[in-house]
C-alpha cells in the first residue's frame, strides 16, 4: 500500500505526517469515504499545494530534513493486515502514519 507522498511523487518523511494532516484538516481538504473493513479518506490537494505546505513547514522549522542522507523508509503493511477492521479510531491522527504514512 502506498502513502500520499509516494502517490504524488513527493519527498516526504514519516515524521511530517502529523503536521501535514493538521494543515489538511485545517483547510478542510480531507473527507471520509466508504470502505469495507477500513476507514479510507480522500485528501483533495494538488502536488504543488502539498509541496508548498512542506516548504512552509521547513522554512518555519516546524519540519526538518532527516539528519542523514539516504532513502526514507516508510513502514510497509501486508494487504491482509489492512483488510481487517480497525478497532476504534479517536480521530484520523492515529492512522495517518500508514496513509501519509
Amino acid at each position: 500500500m502506498g502513502h500520499a507522498g509516494e502517490l504524488l511523487g513527493l519527498p516526504a518523511d514519516p515524521a511530517w505526517a502529523e503536521h501535514i494532516l493538521g494543515i489538511v484538516e485545517g483547510k478542510k481538504r480531507i473527507e471520509e469515504i466508504d470502505g469495507i473493513g477500513c476507514q479510507p479518506v480522500l485528501i483533495s490537494a494538488t502536488t504543488e499545494e502539498v509541496l508548498e505546505w512542506i516548504g512552509d513547514g521547513l522554512r518555519s522549522r516546524v519540519l526538518s530534513f532527516p539528519e542523514r542522507n539516504g532513502p526514507i523508509v516508510w513502514p510497509r503493511f501486508a494487504l491482509s493486515a489492512s483488510l481487517f477492521p480497525v478497532p476504534s479510531t479517536a480521530g484520523l491522527r492515529s492512522g495517518l502514519t500508514s496513509v501519509l504514512p
